[in-house]
């Protein structure tokens, strides 16, 4: 999530209209992730996102068993 939290910093500074008042705090319910705050450019409100990570990694064991 370090690296995650250092793309969205890089972002702001790239795009900072889209990512005004870009900040982070950390998640109580789970240390492995956290949560940004950011102003949305054409409405004006205070966004909070929760960004979790999540492993996409698939490796299927029962393929021969499967009928195709």
């Amino acid at each position: 999530m370090d690296e995650w939290k250092e793309v969205l910093k890089m972002q702001s500074k790239i795009d900072p209209e889209n990512l005004t008042n870009l900040n982070f705090s950390v998640c109580d319910k789970n240390n492995l992730c956290l949560f940004s705050t950011h102003e949305h450019s054409s409405v004006g409100s205070v966004f909070k996102v929760r960004h979790m990570p999540l492993d996409l990694y698939l490796e299927p064991q029962d393929g021969e068993k499967v009928p195709k």
